[in-house]
């Protein structure tokens, strides 16, 4: 875990932790950069920000694309649906396994730093979590899954319970949420809200997902902020990159707003989906 502290002499700060993308297979030598990166300018806000490791599965599957190697096991499930297919099958159940042990990490990790809320300088109650790609769906598995936190203890101590694990609020570059079983029918009034960026022609990330995702959380009553680009391909990082001064303000509102850092903020957006 990689810690981005503004060191500010102020206690009681907020909390982001960062998520790297990578497929579920690849990303952990990327925590650094994270932290160095977007954690530290959001700790220049007063934002006490942690990159923290989740398990990977780097089995890789399928022909070489233009990176020069396979895609991951989950990318290649996403692109090669087969029920019908035992293959496809248990390429699935795999894959399933590998999101929602990511989410089950990331878990711990929340209430590890809520349970050191003291050593890090944190308030216990403003802990917010973002990620790029493979980090943003385990961003939103923690808003709209929080139920779910496992029988896996981390550390001496660890409560394995929903409201230590609870985040408030969740922010997502490329995230698509989607439950294993059951589409997005889980989420519920008592989610935590969420700001997303997304373009509509990503091929990593169905962006009928992301919208349904959205859309879905909003008729439950959530904040479920989407900014979506329409005629963009670019993914994750590199879409947050090139939005970013825009990105940066609406993430930053959100967090202002939904974490209770300030009054008088903006209402929440409800922009419409790409058609």
């Amino acid at each position: 875990m990689w810690v981005a502290d503004p060191d500010n002499g102020v206690k009681s700060r907020p909390a982001i932790i960062w998520l790297h993308g990578g497929g579920f297979a690849v990303g952990i030598d990327s925590m650094h950069a994270l932290a160095e990166g977007t954690a530290k300018e959001y700790a220049q806000r007063g934002y006490v920000g942690f990159s923290v490791e989740y398990r990977t599965d780097t089995t890789l599957k399928g022909e070489a694309g233009a990176s020069g190697r396979p895609p991951s096991l989950c990318q290649w499930v996403q692109d090669n649906e087969d029920p019908t297919d035992p293959e496809w099958v248990a390429a699935y159940e795999q894959c399933k396994g590998n999101i929602i042990a990511a989410q089950r990490d990331v878990q711990g990790a929340v209430r590890y730093i809520r349970k050191n809320a003291d050593k890090f300088g944190i308030d216990p109650n403003k802990i917010a979590v973002g990620g790029f790609s493979a980090g943003a769906v385990t961003a939103l598995n923690l808003a709209y899954r929080s139920e779910d936190v496992g029988d896996n203890r981390y550390f001496s101590g660890d409560d394995l319970s929903v409201s230590k694990s609870k985040i408030q609020g969740a922010l997502a570059a490329s995230g698509c949420y989607r439950t294993p079983e059951e589409g997005t029918t889980e989420i519920g009034s008592g989610d935590a809200p969420a700001s997303q960026i997304a373009s509509k022609f990503d091929g990593a990330v169905p962006y009928e997902c992301v919208a349904e995702g959205a859309v879905t959380a909003r008729r439950a009553g959530l904040v479920a902020e989407l900014t979506s680009y329409c005629n963009e391909s670019t993914h994750a990082a590199a879409l947050y990159r090139k939005y970013k001064a825009a990105t940066d303000e609406q993430w930053t509102t959100f967090l202002a707003r939904q974490l209770k850092l300030y009054t008088g903020m903006r209402e929440p957006t409800a922009k419409p989906v790409c058609r």
